[in-house]
C-alpha cells in the first residue's frame, strides 16, 4: 500500500477529469450500442448504483462486514463499468464478487464458499449453484480490469481528522450526517473524479449547512435535498451563513487551499444525487435487470 494518497495507484490511475470520464463512457456506449444498450436500457447510473449498494447491504446482512468493505466494493464496480456495460454482466454475480474481493482487501475476509452460498440464497434465480468456480472466474475478471490495483483510499479517514479539528467545532450530529453523505457519494461519479479528502470536506460542508434541517434515519442524506434544497427559507440560509460555525468552515476552506471549483462541482453532484433519488424504484430496476439476464445478454464477466 502506498504510504500516502499522493503516491497511490488510486490517485495515479483511477482519478479522471470529468471530460475524460465522459469520453470514456461515450466510447464504451458506441462499442456496445446495438448489442445491449438499446435492447435493455437501464435507468440513470446513479439509480443503478443505489440498487447495487442495496444488494451489497442485503448480502452484508448475512455476513459480518465493515462499512468500508461496501465502499470499496462500490469503487471496484465503478472501475469495472469503465470498460464493461452494466447490461453485459450478471450484476448479482458482480455484487457478490466485489463484496468478496473487497472483504479481502479490507482485511475482513470471508471464505469464497460462504459468500457464494449466501449469494445463491439471496438471489437463487440469478446466481448459479454448484461449485464456486463462477465466482472465482468473476474475481479474476474484476482484478484483471483493475490491473491488480486494489487499494482504495476513502474519505472516512479525513472526516475523522476534521472531527478532531478544534477550530471547526463539529458536533456529533454533524459528523454523523457527513458520514452518511460520504456513504451516499459512492453512488455518484465522485470516487472516479474527486480525491477522497475533498469528498470528506464536501460532506462536512453540507452537514454544517443543512444539519438543522436534516432528518435522522436511513437515507438521512436525502433529507439534505428535501429540507435544505426545497424548504429552507432565505432567512434560515442567511442565519447559517452568518453563524460562527459557517465562518469557521469558510476560513478552513480558504486556509486549506483546496480546489474550490472542484469542491463546488462535487457539492452540486451530491445535491443532484438526492434530487434523482426521489425517482428510485427498486422493483422497476429489478425487473429491468431480470429481463436483461434472462435474454442471455448478461454474462458473468
Amino acid at each position: 500500500m502506498a504510504a500516502n494518497w499522493w503516491t497511490s495507484t488510486h490517485r495515479k490511475y483511477w482519478i479522471f477529469p470529468r471530460e475524460r470520464l465522459a469520453t470514456m463512457r461515450d466510447e464504451l456506449d458506441k462499442q456496445h450500442e446495438k448489442v445491449v444498450l438499446q435492447q435493455h436500457p437501464y435507468p440513470d447510473r446513479r439509480l443503478m448504483f443505489i440498487f447495487l449498494r442495496d444488494r451489497l447491504l442485503q448480502l452484508g446482512k448475512r455476513l459480518p462486514f465493515r462499512q468500508q468493505c461496501v465502499a470499496t466494493a462500490l469503487v471496484y464496480m465503478h472501475r469495472y463499468f469503465l470498460t464493461t456495460p452494466m447490461q453485459s454482466v450478471n450484476l448479482y454475480m458482480l455484487v457478490a464478487t466485489a463484496f468478496y474481493l473487497a472483504s479481502k482487501t479490507e482485511e475482513s475476509p470471508h471464505h469464497i464458499r460462504l459468500v457464494a452460498s449466501e449469494a445463491r440464497s439471496a438471489w437463487s434465480e440469478f446466481v448459479p449453484g454448484g461449485d464456486v468456480s463462477r465466482l472465482g472466474e468473476m474475481e479474476f475478471c474484476l482484478i484483471s480490469e483493475m490491473r491488480s490495483q486494489l487499494i482504495v483510499w476513502h474519505p472516512y479517514r479525513t472526516l475523522n481528522e476534521l472531527r478532531e479539528n478544534t477550530d471547526l467545532k463539529l458536533t456529533a450530529e454533524e459528523v454523523g450526517l457527513a458520514w452518511c453523505i460520504i456513504n451516499d457519494s459512492y453512488m455518484t461519479d465522485l470516487p472516479l473524479t474527486c480525491p477522497p479528502h475533498l469528498i470528506a470536506v464536501i460532506a462536512m460542508f453540507l452537514a454544517v449547512v443543512f444539519h438543522p434541517q436534516s432528518k435522522p434515519g436511513a437515507g438521512a442524506g436525502v433529507g439534505v435535498a428535501r429540507n435544505g434544497g426545497q424548504q429552507q427559507g432565505s432567512s434560515s440560509i442567511q442565519a447559517i451563513q452568518t453563524s460562527e460555525k459557517f465562518q469557521n468552515v469558510l476560513k478552513f476552506l480558504v486556509e486549506s487551499e483546496i480546489d474550490l471549483h472542484q469542491m463546488i462541482e462535487g457539492t452540486q453532484e451530491i445535491i443532484s444525487l438526492y434530487e434523482v433519488w426521489e425517482q428510485y424504484n427498486e422493483k422497476a430496476i429489478k425487473d429491468a435487470v431480470a429481463r436483461c439476464l434472462k435474454s442471455n445478454t448478461g454474462g458473468d464477466c
